[in-house]
């Protein structure tokens, strides 16, 4: 399970000491220097730069803002400055006047600031005190000559609380007073800040804290190391692309880097219950950044997380227009939701974009959280991550180790079926083990949950025999159901029964062809054969009916495909190379000849008036003479001016076969005259 003490720091970083969260210090540090040069050159009787700290929540801004604090104490240069920082939530700030209070009561303490918060009261009494409390303020720092620098988490909720006369007042106090210098932040873009009409237009320098790119992350999570019972040494050394991944599924968010980053380094089935916990800690955050929205951006958030994949402007408007949204209204705030950087866009052509949520992890919270199907969620996600992150033979370990915990009914209810789940998934081409780890899991579990044969996924091998006796029983509806279960996630032989279902049961030549094109793409060599094959009945695509018959022999050649071979060499009028095929089978240990290809062959063969060729073949190997009397007696008859005893041989009760099959041979000769 996740170290309690490495989440709380993550959540609240002024849990931690001063000399840890300095040590700990490694990323943010270019930003940290810009502003601190800026503090290091302020003159005392020079307005001073006011900067706005602006990121998603989890970025870093509280931590920067402690550690701007923790310097500023500790360094003599700075001993005419007075910092003050609040807690990151002021819900009692609801005015101007309360936020000087505030300020009051901290520097109070201090040497020289006796008596602040008394003078204050006194003027609460008096008319005017909403225009004089900071003037109070002042005066004590201009007595004490000293700057106030003060830190503040969470602008923008502050801002919202006060009125406009309010917001402009304070502008007032920063643009004419040299004694306030202001550092805030804020986990989203405020519109006060860039619309002209407002009271902080292009007032503040603006500190953008985006995700960490490659290096800062290395960093991150070496100090990691030192600082935890963590050890991800080796994986920073020999795998660094795992850490990546885990850079793009979070969008470089350093607080979702080290959560996501330690679940993934449990090895146990309690992965889920480590999700679980992450996810629920995560909710407030995550929560919170939903709730900072307009109700327009958050319908169009809604949409875009549920999507996952990228998704135009046009098809998100086409999915609230029942909420009477527009595409001016839908582009309009996906402007907004870009700057605030919470999605991101990407061309697809001169006019048109994709979106995305920026934040993957944050678009995964969404979807477990709120998604419509949230089981299947749960697992696709987490599949396909563990696709990326594991090498090698990592994913049968973990297969054989939840496997061994089902045998020793070791696993918890919700995280062993989930796993299960998962494994499966990826397993799914290993067909015996995927089978085992579901077989394994429902075992183990049946006792506490009894209907777990109903919420467990059928493994492959379960659902491909069902198909077959489906099949067998003449259920076809059913048969296809279960096949394109399979064909759906790439199993080329159910491809190939559907279309062998849908060719030879039910007459749809259009779908059997699709399904056997669907197989040869994934380099099938039973569906290549077998569409050669129609082909040829089709009396169609000759050309392609031979390569394709070619290049499933070179995949698997058995007698089989090489009788196929033979028919469609001699379809071709490549007669002396059909021959061969045969005489190859016949003079292999094999010797497999099925009887109703051959059949075909040899009718074909006389079809194509090569007479000659199929005396010298049955002469050759007098055993056809056995297996295809009728035949032998049919070519007899069509050689009878050559050969006029051999005919007469024939039995009284062949004289009807050779006749049909007579007719045959005619039929053929004008379906395959060319």
């Amino acid at each position: 399970m996740l170290p309690h003490k490495t989440i709380s720091y993550l959540y609240n970083p002024s849990n931690q000491q001063p000399e840890e969260l300095v040590k700990n210090f490694v990323i943010r540090k270019k930003e940290f220097r810009k502003i601190l040069r800026e503090l290091e050159n302020a003159d005392l009787n020079i307005l001073a730069q006011h900067f706005l700290i602006e990121g998603q929540r989890g970025t870093g801004k509280t931590s920067l803002l402690l550690r701007l604090k923790y310097e500023i104490e500790a360094k003599k240069i700075f001993s005419d400055l007075v910092v003050v920082q609040f807690a990151e939530e002021q819900y009692n700030i609801f005015d101007l006047c309360r936020l000087w209070e505030n300020v009051a009561e901290i520097i109070e303490e201090l040497d020289g600031f006796e008596n602040i918060t008394h003078e204050l009261d006194e003027e609460n009494e008096l008319d005017g005190y909403a225009q004089t409390c900071f003037g109070i303020i002042e005066k004590y720092l201009v007595k004490n000559n000293k700057r106030l620098v003060l830190l503040l988490d969470n602008f923008g909720d502050i801002l919202d609380r006060l009125s406009s006369i309010e917001q402009k007042r304070l502008r007032d106090i920063f643009h004419c007073s040299s004694h306030i210098q202001f550092i805030a932040s804020s986990s989203r873009a405020l519109e006060h800040t860039y619309k002209h009409d407002k009271a902080f237009f292009e007032f503040f320098k603006i500190i953008k804290l985006d995700g960490l790119n490659k290096k800062d992350t290395f960093s991150l999570l070496e100090q990691l190391t030192k600082t935890s019972s963590i050890n991800i040494k080796n994986i920073i050394k020999n795998e660094p692309y795992r850490i990546e991944i885990i850079r793009r599924l979070t969008g470089g968010i350093p607080r979702t880097i080290v959560l996501l980053f330690e679940i993934f380094l449990d090895n146990s089935a309690n992965v889920f219950d480590d999700l679980e916990m992450i996810l629920d800690r995560v909710t407030p955050l995550y929560k919170h950044r939903m709730d900072d929205l307009a109700t327009q951006q958050q319908a169009i958030m809604d949409t875009i997380a549920l999507s996952w994949d990228g998704i135009s402007s046009k098809e998100i408007v086409n999915g609230l227009k029942k909420r009477g949204f527009d595409s001016k209204k839908v582009s309009a705030q996906l402007i907004l939701l870009e700057k605030n950087g919470l999605t991101l866009s990407k061309n697809i052509d001169k006019k048109n974009k994709l979106y995305f949520i920026k934040e993957r992890f944050f678009n995964i919270w969404y979807l477990m959280r709120y998604g419509r199907n949230k089981n299947k969620t749960k697992v696709l996600w987490l599949v396909k991550f563990l696709q990326e992150w594991c090498v090698g033979d990592e994913i049968r370990q973990r297969a054989m180790r939840h496997i061994e915990s089902a045998k020793e009914n070791k696993l918890h209810v919700k995280g062993g079926i989930m796993m299960a789940e998962v494994l499966a998934e990826l397993c799914q081409y290993n067909s015996g083990l995927q089978h085992k780890i579901l077989d394994e899991t429902k075992t183990s579990l049946r006792k506490n949950v009894p209907n777990i044969d109903k919420i467990l996924s059928k493994s492959n091998m379960e659902i491909f025999e069902l198909a077959h006796q489906l099949y067998e029983d003449k259920k076809y509806d059913l048969a296809i159901k279960n096949y394109k279960l399979l064909a759906e996630k790439g199993f080329v032989t159910s491809m190939n029964n559907l279309a062998v279902l849908y060719g030879d049961k039910l007459g749809n030549i259009d779908k059997a062809k699709k399904y056997y094109k669907m197989a040869i793409d994934k380099e099938h060599a039973i569906s290549m054969s077998n569409l050669a094959t129609l082909y040829y009945n089709e009396n169609s695509h000759k050309s392609e009916s031979l390569s394709l018959i070619n290049k499933s022999i070179t995949i698997e050649k058995n007698s089989n495909v090489i009788l196929r071979l033979a028919i469609i060499l001699l379809w071709n009028n490549y007669y002396i190379k059909s021959v061969d095929c045969i005489k190859e089978i016949l003079l292999s240990s094999e010797n497999k000849l099925v009887m109703s290809i051959m059949i075909n062959y040899l009718t074909l063969l006389l079809a194509k008036k090569q007479l000659h060729l199929a005396y010298d073949l049955f002469e050759e190997f007098e055993i056809l003479k056995d297996q295809f009397k009728p035949i032998y007696y049919t070519l007899m008859k069509l050689l009878k001016d050559e050969y006029p005893k051999e005919y007469l041989r024939m039995g009284d009760e062949l004289e009807e076969t050779v006749n049909e099959i007579l007719l045959k041979i005619e039929e053929k000769s004008l379906k395959y005259e060319n």
